[in-house]
């Protein structure tokens, strides 16, 4: 047996027979959401109520053409031949078949179902035990309460935002650790903050992978791109700017003022004392930390020929190089990933 759920998508659905049995099955079908239609030469009161504004019936014998264009074809009277006829011509017709009294005979069953919030609870005992099935759902549903309402409705807006906001490879992670994370945590809903990082490529990357790892505990981040003395002068060399705070200040006054919760930063351009009223509260698992040569004409550092121009802003960069290759010139060149 396979266990779906499946969506009416305007599709109909047609119970034959009117008694209890029928009416269990009716409400599970409106429930769904199908447009249902029913039909009996004798269909109970409380079926009757149920189908009011919801379906519509008729008390009479069945004829084939009832089940012709129906997704769904349940056979729910006490007559053995009626009911394998029923059977018959809806597999004819296209739609899957339910048989309420012999469910061996139909292509599929109706679970136990209960339902808490927008969380669903089903209980299948293919068609074994229906009464005990409803008896396991019940007991189920009376452990589940409105908690799980909340945390399911949380999760789903969380689902939307990372669904939005991260590369496909890192949404499947992050979905199965916030579907860890403790009941009363996630009824409590999302945690809404706003980080706010540089605007080059590599500081949204670095505070996307930040996001991230908070989207698993439930926080949903907003980045706010903030542009910093050092981005404005592109053409300064970084050690003549005169302000070691050339990357950094312009984030610090954003969290100081309360329009950003936290900031994501590259833990090099930081100053060796931070200010009183900062801190950092966390750092990164490290990736690979060794310098990338980039060039269009040769493979590699040692295949430049002596006098070649090598550009890096970086003094500790330069004088490594120069260790290597006192053969080459060295220049300054300001930018960042996407821009050199």
């Amino acid at each position: 047996m396979l266990t779906i759920s499946l969506r009416p998508n305007g599709r109909r659905a047609v119970i034959v027979g009117g008694g209890n049995v029928a009416a269990r099955k009716a409400e599970s079908l409106l429930r769904a959401g199908y447009p249902l239609f029913v039909v009996a030469e004798r269909i109970g009161e409380r079926l009757r109520c149920m189908l009011a504004g919801n379906g519509a019936c008729a008390e009479r014998s069945y004829e084939t053409l009832d089940v012709a264009g129906a997704a769904i074809v349940v056979a729910a009277t006490d007559d053995r031949d009626l009911n394998e006829r029923v059977l018959a011509d809806a597999r004819s017709a296209g739609a899957l078949t339910c048989d309420a009294t012999q469910p061996e005979r139909g292509d599929f069953t109706m679970p136990a179902t209960r339902h808490v919030g927008e969380l669903t609870i089903s209980v299948d005992s293919a068609g074994a035990a229906p009464a005990f099935s409803r008896r396991v759902a019940t007991e189920l549903a009376a452990r589940i309460d409105d908690t799980y309402a909340g945390a399911l409705q949380t999760l789903t807006q969380l689902r939307a935002y990372v669904m939005e906001t991260f590369a496909a490879p890192e949404r499947a992670p992050i979905l199965r650790a916030l579907a860890q994370r403790p009941i009363a945590e996630l009824a409590a809903g999302p945690v809404a903050a706003i980080c706010a990082t540089r605007r080059s490529e590599l500081a949204m990357v670095q505070s996307r992978t930040v996001a991230a790892r908070l989207a698993e505990r439930a926080v949903v981040t907003t980045l706010l791109g903030v542009t910093t003395t050092g981005d404005r002068d592109r053409q300064t060399p970084i050690d003549r700017l005169g302000d070691v705070n050339v990357f950094v200040k312009e984030l610090e006054q954003t969290l100081r003022e309360g329009r950003a919760d936290y900031a994501v930063h590259s833990c090099k351009d930081l100053a060796g004392l931070l200010p009183e009223d900062m801190r950092i509260v966390a750092i990164s698992q490290r990736e690979d930390a060794r310098d990338a040569f980039c060039s269009e004409k040769y493979e590699g550092f040692e295949a430049l020929p002596p006098g070649a121009l090598v550009g890096t802003s970086s003094p500790r960069r330069r004088a490594q190089l120069a260790a290597l290759r006192s053969d080459v010139r060295y220049e300054s060149v300001r930018g960042n990933v996407d821009t050199r």
